[in-house]
């Protein structure tokens, strides 16, 4: 970084231009956020000293990082770090970057759980397609009484995951398995029933992944991203195995893509599970499903 970018105020201001010209998202925020990742410092430190000077090391490393981040390298595979539902955890490339849309999907579930599930210890839930953790860690942490099993057929994201619950002190509650949906095997890997099954899984279609963005289709695993022709492959291999995977009374929650509610009402409809909801997010999208196995009858 040349010597202009000596201080932090003027790292601010040519970092935010820098990216600004690349078309990223928030620059200004960006800019901070690779500084507070490098200094190891709060936001307000940024401008409680604006004319600290960078060493020569920390010049390099945001040199580099703002590079990186120019070439539209998302920001979190930059500083290692993001935060959902409260909970800071590691991403690393490789591995699907948890969206806040999602929270959604955790919320609603932890919301049934309560209403709908409370007194039931161990409450056992299931994570379809982990990934780094977020959804399991963060059911283990909002339901005291949980105990789930997360799967992933990556090893990479289970490394990821495993990384985070050691951090989050859940390893006792949140067990990790590797398992294909694909596999004939799967139902047997997974082990028992469960009175929660949250999933989310690839959804986009195959057909629109030059579309997303440059951080994402450029980055980002696409094996997390690639539902197939309509996006719906997994689901229509794990709607079916719902029956036995979940518990009587046990709920199922989902999220998927706009415009896919209608084709995944119809799988749950095919698989006997009731109660379906297509539930929207706040911008009014299709964001999650959900349905429930029904009770049995005395």
């Amino acid at each position: 970084m040349a010597n202009s970018c000596a201080t932090i105020a003027a790292f601010l201001r040519q970092a935010s231009e820098s990216l600004r010209d690349a078309g990223v998202d928030s620059p200004e925020l960006t800019a901070e956020r690779l500084l507070m990742h490098v200094l190891r410092c709060q936001r307000a430190e940024l401008y409680l000293a604006p004319e600290r000077l960078l060493s020569h090391r920390q010049q390099a490393l945001l040199g580099d990082l703002l590079a990186r981040r120019v070439r539209r390298e998302p920001l979190q595979y930059l500083t290692g770090e993001v935060e959902f539902m409260g909970l800071s955890l590691r991403v690393r490339p490789g591995v699907l970057i948890p969206r806040p849309e999602t929270e959604m999907l955790v919320e609603r579930a932890v919301a049934f759980c309560q209403r709908e599930l409370r007194g039931i210890h161990p409450l056992r839930c299931l994570d379809v397609g982990t990934g780094c953790g977020n959804i399991a860690a963060s059911l283990a942490a909002m339901l005291p009484h949980a105990h789930v099993v997360a799967i992933d057929c990556s090893q990479e994201a289970l490394a990821v995951a495993r990384t985070n619950l050691s951090r989050l002190r859940l390893t006792n509650r949140v067990q990790l398995v590797r398992a294909d949906l694909r596999s004939p095997d799967f139902a047997r890997k997974v082990g028992g029933t469960f009175h929660l099954v949250t999933a989310n899984l690839p959804y986009v279609p195959t057909g629109e992944l030059s579309t997303l963005a440059p951080e994402v289709k450029n980055y980002e695993p696409h094996l997390a991203l690639d539902g197939g022709p309509d996006g719906l492959a997994l689901y229509r291999i794990l709607i079916p195995l719902l029956p036995q995977l979940l518990s009587p009374g046990g709920g199922y929650f989902a999220e998927i893509g706009v415009g896919q509610g209608a084709q995944l009402r119809t799988l749950l409809e095919g698989a006997g599970l009731g109660e379906i909801e297509v539930l929207p997010d706040l911008a009014g999208r299709e964001r999650v499903v959900f349905a429930r196995r029904q009770r049995e009858r005395a």
